[in-house]
C-alpha cells in the first residue's frame, strides 16, 4: 500500500464513523514501531548461554508433553470399549414401522363427510355462531377451514342458507401416510335460499364440477385444507 492510500480512502468515505475508524487504523500502525537497540552489542558467551537455556526447555517441554498423550489415548479406548452396549441399544430402539398410505375407499369417506358437514353447517337458519370453527375443524384445516368460516358468516349476515346435497365421484392423484391429492367430479344439487322466504335466489347448473382437494392427515383424521377448482362440465366415466 502506498502513502497515499490512507487519505483517498478517507475521501470515498462518507460514513463518519469510517473516517474514525479509518484514522485510527492509520495511527496505530504508525506507532508500532521496532525497538531501537542502545545498549551496545550482546556479548556472544551471552547469547550462547541464552540458547543453551532455550534449547534445555524446548527439550522438558517435549517430553513432558508426552505423557498426557499416551494417557488421553487410553481414556479414548477405554471410553470405547465402554460405549459399545449402548450403540447396541440404540439401534434397537430407533426401530419403527411406518405408516401405511391411504386407501381411496378412506379418501373417499373423509370427501364425502366433508360435504356432509359443509350442508349440515350452511344449511342453518340461525344468527351466525364463531363456535362454527370448532365444528369445521373436524374435517377441514389451513386455508379451506377460513374460506369456509368467511363463507358461512358472510350467508349468515345476508340472510341466506344452503339446502341440497352433493355427490362425489373421485379419483387419487397421489397419497402418502400425510398428505394426498384426490380430483373430483361431483355433482351439486345444493341451492342457495333466502332464509326470510325461502326462495331460492342462485341459478340451478346441472354441468358437474371439478375440482382438486388437497387433504391432510391430523390426528388420523382426513382433512380438507384446499380446493383447487378446474370449471364445470367434467363427465364421469362408467
Amino acid at each position: 500500500m502506498s502513502v497515499n492510500d490512507g487519505p483517498r480512502y478517507e475521501r470515498l468515505t462518507t460514513n463518519g464513523f469510517l473516517h474514525q475508524h479509518s484514522r485510527m487504523h492509520r495511527v496505530a500502525f504508525r506507532s508500532f514501531q521496532p525497538p531501537s537497540i542502545h545498549m551496545g552489542r550482546i556479548s556472544s558467551a551471552v547469547v550462547t548461554l541464552a540458547l543453551s537455556v532455550a534449547l534445555s526447555a524446548c527439550s522438558s517441554s517435549s517430553e513432558d508433553a508426552a505423557v498426557p498423550a499416551t494417557s488421553t489415548a487410553s481414556v479414548s479406548s477405554t471410553s470405547s470399549s465402554t460405549s459399545t452396549p449402548a450403540t447396541a441399544t440404540t439401534v434397537e430402539s430407533t426401530t419403527t414401522t411406518d405408516a401405511a398410505d391411504p386407501t381411496a375407499e378412506e379418501l373417499s369417506a373423509s370427501i364425502d363427510a366433508f360435504w356432509a358437514l359443509y350442508v349440515e353447517l350452511g344449511s342453518s337458519k340461525e344468527p351466525f355462531d364463531p363456535a362454527i370453527r370448532q365444528r369445521l375443524e373436524e374435517r377441514t384445516s389451513g386455508a379451506e377451514l377460513t374460506t369456509l368460516f368467511d363463507y358461512f358468516q358472510s350467508n349468515a349476515l345476508a340472510g341466506y342458507y344452503i339446502q341440497g346435497a352433493i355427490s362425489s365421484s373421485i379419483t387419487v392423484v397421489s397419497a402418502t401416510a400425510t398428505e394426498a391429492q384426490v380430483r373430483d367430479c361431483y355433482d351439486d344439487t345444493t341451492g342457495l335460499y333466502r332464509i326470510s322466504n325461502d326462495e331460492r335466489v342462485d341459478t340451478d347448473d346441472p354441468a358437474r364440477h371439478q375440482v382438486v382437494y388437497t387433504l391432510v392427515n391430523e390426528g388420523g383424521v382426513w382433512k380438507v385444507s384446499r380446493i383447487l377448482d378446474e370449471g364445470m362440465g367434467c363427465i364421469v366415466s362408467s
